[in-house]
């Protein structure tokens, strides 16, 4: 069990994540596996490449080796959990880092990160669960061109939270969704294009933190319990004839609703 004194600053370090998400924190990590790059072509068109897991608050491997079907890079997490009881805190934090690169004729028009498991709270407050999901991207590349000074585009969020006052809860599913539309990204900052993005690279900072209550008064005290199963990258490309059109551009945003009905595999 990692020490009380440790678990608060690794808390706080997990919750001003945008500091840490890049090259400084690999090197910092207690455990790091490169998994190399992966893809599935055919049928995909998309290569992730130098995939590489980090973690500072544990030993081993958290999502574990992916595995790539079409476009979608997918893990099977078998150790990435937090529990406390009692009185105890426990905080478990998954760096994880890659490049996607386009086949030459087509592009990335832009990808949803998806991620879920299971929680427990029980017994007493103050008893809860929370789960933290920061992406950091940065396109490199544009139709087949390197831009001249990479796009890094506004940090991506995401939360789940669950505590006994909430109700009392044992192993029940919960989920974080996170589209990021990389289209919408190029129009905004006015960068031309004809099919998409074709290289790009994205950092991401993953949290688990179980807070459990002590026994007070002869009451006893909380468990408070979540881990991760199942985290997908899912990526969406566009048809071999789809171009966009400067009239169809503002229907753009209406591409991020379609990534918010994906979810993660069961």
């Amino acid at each position: 069990m990692k020490s009380a004194t440790c678990l608060r600053a690794l808390v706080g370090m997990f919750f001003c994540a945008a500091a840490l998400v890049g090259p400084a924190s690999i090197s910092q990590a207690g455990f790091i596996q490169n998994y190399g790059n992966v893809d599935d072509i055919p049928p995909g068109t998309i290569m992730y490449q130098n995939v590489t897991e980090s973690t500072v608050t544990d030993n081993n491997a958290l999502y574990g080796p992916p595995e790539v079907q079409g476009n979608t890079m997918d893990f099977d997490p078998a150790a990435f959990g937090a529990f406390g009881a009692n009185g105890t805190i426990d905080f478990t934090d998954g760096f994880l880092s890659f490049r996607m690169m386009a086949i030459p004729g087509t592009a990335i028009q832009g990808f949803a990160v998806n991620e879920g498991g299971a929680f427990t709270t029980f017994g007493g407050g103050p008893t809860w669960v929370q789960a933290g999901l920061l992406a950091i991207v940065k396109i490199f590349e544009v139709d087949g061109v390197a831009l001249n000074t990479p796009l890094t585009l506004p940090t991506f969020t995401a939360n789940f939270n669950h505590s006994v006052a909430d109700g009392q809860a044992v192993l029940q599913p919960w989920s974080l969704n996170m589209p990021i539309n990389l289209v919408a990204a190029l129009v905004n900052n006015g960068i031309p294009f004809t099919r998409g993005v074709t290289k790009l690279e994205v950092a991401v900072d993953n949290g688990l933190l179980a807070n459990s209550a002590a026994p007070n008064d002869g009451a006893p005290g909380g468990i408070a319990f979540i881990d991760k199963k199942d985290f997908q990258i899912i990526t969406r490309i566009p048809d071999q004839n789809e171009i966009p059109e400067p009239a169809t551009l503002v229907l753009v945003a209406l591409a991020a609703a379609g990534f918010a009905g994906l979810r993660a595999r069961r």
